[in-house]
């Protein structure tokens, strides 16, 4: 019981930190776009 509820709790985290790892990839590849139109 102990190992289930640890192993979502895994499960959990990893989305957690895949999210934040999209999440920054696309603000950077925003930010990549904005710059490179202001510098146009």
């Amino acid at each position: 019981m102990l190992r289930e509820k640890g192993r979502s709790e895994w499960v959990e985290l990893q989305r957690l930190c895949f999210t934040r790892w999209k999440f920054s990839e696309i603000v950077s590849l925003n930010m990549e776009n904005s710059l490179k139109e202001n510098a146009a």
